[in-house]
């Protein structure tokens, strides 16, 4: 796996960082992977993403989680890549898990996960192939 790293910084509203991008860009091993959550609506940028995604027979599947995820990825899909949204100490933001195991944090400067994104839940992104 070759890690991708941030190369925008968040700092809104001026820009907004490109920490899904970058996860995305590792587990796919591209480099032309888009920022699409600059400041579009939520809806659109991950739409945006799909369709990038569906142009090279991939897709994402999502899911929401009340409570940390790692335990129950560690227990029913050990050997799944998959990216963890949560927030970090300032800032919604995504790693790269595997099992319960942050296998890849792409931001500027290493902070731990620090709870749920700002709505409140955590979310983990597949990235599959399509038929």
């Amino acid at each position: 796996m070759n890690f991708r790293n941030c190369v925008v910084k968040h700092n809104p509203p001026h820009t907004y960082g490109d920490c899904i991008r970058a996860c995305v860009a590792t587990l796919i091993d591209r480099d032309d992977v888009p920022h699409t959550f600059d400041s579009r609506p939520v809806e659109e940028a991950w739409g945006d993403l799909r369709a990038y995604l569906q142009s090279i027979n991939l897709n994402l599947f999502i899911g929401a989680f009340s409570d940390d995820p790692r335990e129950f990825m560690s227990e029913n899909n050990d050997s799944v890549y998959y990216i963890l949204l949560c927030s970090n100490s300032d800032t919604n933001h995504a790693v790269v898990c595997r099992g319960k195991e942050v296998v890849h944090n792409p931001s500027w400067y290493k902070t731990a996960i620090s709870g749920p994104t700002e709505i409140g839940v955590y979310f983990v992104v597949v990235i599959v192939k399509q038929p």
